[in-house]
């Protein structure tokens, strides 16, 4: 961002893992969303824009990389001058706030929603038009989040992004332009973008109603917390108590890559020859969109979907083809079985390129004009091999130096950094978490004491496994207060008999892995008498022969030793 392109040669483990993007809001306009709600962090010491990419300087044509850095000293200017009205004209923001809505009554939906008129409201952004069975207030936050994330994706998308000759220009004749010159040029010559039209949004009340509505045109719409209808041209959402912003960058940007793009795809399917897993993987990586008070950033190894990726991967030691997966259409992706471990790869090949210092960003861009049908003018055609799976290992086994170097503010629901070489170090330059639901530290080199440390509060953890670790009795108090857990795993650790003490209160437990621990009968004799219990394994501990037949004989229907040892841990 206005500074020395990273050099594909000299890109070392140094610079950040993630881009950044201007966030071109005022903060009084952050309302209550996910992104306003983030704890405000500055910009990373090497912040790297789209354009300081060494992929983009060599691949891209150089007027084209000029309009894009023009674009982003405006998104600049906007977010410090958010009250000029040349920057807001050009744009064609409304003021006093870019998300402002103006109520279009109850009137204007499309007929085959069949809404009665006046059980709903239509409101108009900047860029979309939503159809509002829901309270205002939880439009009103969609509606914020959707036009903030519109004008990130088109500073990170921008090559795609059906405006960039109109910036082009604008700003032509401009070589790196800086945040002055692009402000006098556009108060020169007085012009505004222009959008081909809002796009469609429709916001059910629950998720009961959005099931009903949906259940007989999309098959599987149950399993669905969010969808962007092709044929419809429209994004449906769904007004919940916890506030999903992921699926709602996801499904968005799908509409994006259709309708905010000169897209000549018409009523083809992205995808339908094959490389769909780039269709759903860039939309899982939008999912990563993490905001401060004047920055955007995407990606990086704390990102939500690549958590999952690291357990699937380097705990599960899972593997997916990657000349498959990259060749793979639709239908023939909507035949797998396994569907999660699919989406899981799909999601964790697109952090690979995109990420830096990897940057293959270019040929990402390439890729998804050709799923797209859009024309981009390449100065250099941009070339990748797909990774090998010591690639994506690589990828996904951080250490303590990169977490230090690449320090977040993110509220995680989800944490796993299991089989990584992380030590107490790196888990104390992760910011006290609050609301985490899964922790998996196995293998960690940590102290008990960095437990608390990391969630002072455990009450919200669901699954948890320490497993292979150093933990003893002194994690004892805080493992009994996460009386919600369904799943505990602390595996080959000092952990012993006193842990009976401190599961009195679990009584939503499903699976202990107790595999190699130093517990005993008083641990089993608790464990028995949870009721949700229904797996345990207690090889290799101190569990008498005579206790186990009990607890087998009283609770028959649970799994008892499932797993298959080798010699030693794995």
């Amino acid at each position: 961002m206005g500074q020395e392109s990273v050099d594909a040669d000299s890109a070392t483990a140094s610079w950040p893992d993630r881009i950044t993007c201007m966030d071109p809001w005022s903060e009084a306009d952050r309302g209550s969303s996910e992104v306003a709600d983030a704890v405000a962090q500055a910009d990373p010491p090497r912040a790297v824009g789209p354009t300081d990419l060494a992929s983009i300087r060599h691949c891209l044509n150089p007027r084209a990389i000029d309009a894009w850095e023009a674009y982003q000293q405006l998104c600049r200017a906007f977010q410090q001058e958010p009250d000029d009205p040349a920057i807001a004209r050009f744009l064609g923001i409304s003021r006093p706030s870019p998300s402002q809505l103006r109520d279009r009554g109850g009137r204007g939906a499309p007929s085959w929603l069949g809404w009665d008129r006046g059980t709903y409201r239509t409101y108009e952004s900047s860029h979309f038009v939503i159809h509002s069975e829901a309270d205002e207030a939880s439009t009103r936050l969609i509606a914020s989040d959707l036009e903030r994330t519109f004008w990130i994706w088109t500073q990170l998308f921008f090559p795609l992004w059906e405006s960039r000759s109109q910036v082009a220009r604008t700003f032509a004749g401009l070589t790196e332009p800086t945040v002055a010159d692009v402000v006098q040029r556009i108060r020169d010559t007085q012009t505004t973008l222009t959008d081909s039209t809002r796009m469609r949004i429709v916001v059910f009340a629950d998720r009961t109603r959005y099931q009903r509505a949906l259940s007989k045109a999309v098959p599987g719409i149950e399993n669905s917390t969010g969808f962007y209808a092709d044929g419809r041209r429209t994004t449906f959402l769904y007004v919940d108590p916890i506030d999903d912003a992921a699926t709602r960058r996801h499904e968005l940007t799908h509409q994006l890559f259709r309708e905010a793009t000169d897209s000549r795809l018409g009523r083809t399917m992205p995808g339908s020859q094959g490389d769909f897993w780039l269709v759903e993987g860039i939309a899982g990586y939008v999912e990563s969109l993490q905001g401060s008070s004047h920055a955007a950033t995407l990606g990086g190894w704390d990102s939500p979907r690549l958590q999952f990726a690291r357990y699937r991967v380097l705990a599960n030691v899972e593997y997916l083809d990657p000349e498959s997966l990259w060749r793979q259409p639709v239908r023939e992706v909507q035949k797998r079985s396994d569907l999660a471990t699919w989406y899981a790869h799909a999601i964790l090949h697109t952090h690979w390129l995109m990420d830096p210092p990897n940057d293959q960003f270019a040929w990402v861009l390439d890729r998804l004009a050709k799923l797209y049908a859009i024309r981009i003018p390449w100065a250099n055609q941009p070339q990748v091999q797909p990774p090998r799976q010591s690639d994506l290992e690589s990828f996904l086994r951080v250490d303590d130096s990169h977490l230090q170097r690449n320090p977040t503010d993110r509220a995680m629901k989800q944490l796993c950094l299991a089989r990584c070489e992380v030590t107490s170090d790196g888990l104390r330059s992760i910011s006290p978490q609050v609301g985490l639901q899964w922790l998996d530290l196995s293998g960690v080199f940590l102290t008990s004491d960095d437990l608390s440390v990391l969630d002072p509060d455990p009450t919200s953890l669901l699954q948890l496994n320490l497993e292979n670790t150093a933990v003893d009795e002194a994690a004892l108090p805080w493992i009994g207060r996460a009386i919600d857990l369904t799943e505990l795993d602390v595996s080959w650790t000092e952990i012993d008999d006193r842990l009976a003490d401190h599961l009195t209160n679990h009584k939503k437990l499903q699976t202990a892995w107790l595999t190699g621990s130093r517990v005993g009968d008083e641990v089993l004799r608790i464990l028995q008498s949870i009721a949700t219990l229904r797996s345990i394994d207690v090889q290799r501990t101190r569990v008498s022969n005579g206790v186990l037949q009990q607890f087998r004989a009283a609770r028959p229907s649970v799994a008892v030793n499932p797993l298959e040892l080798r010699n030693s841990p794995q």
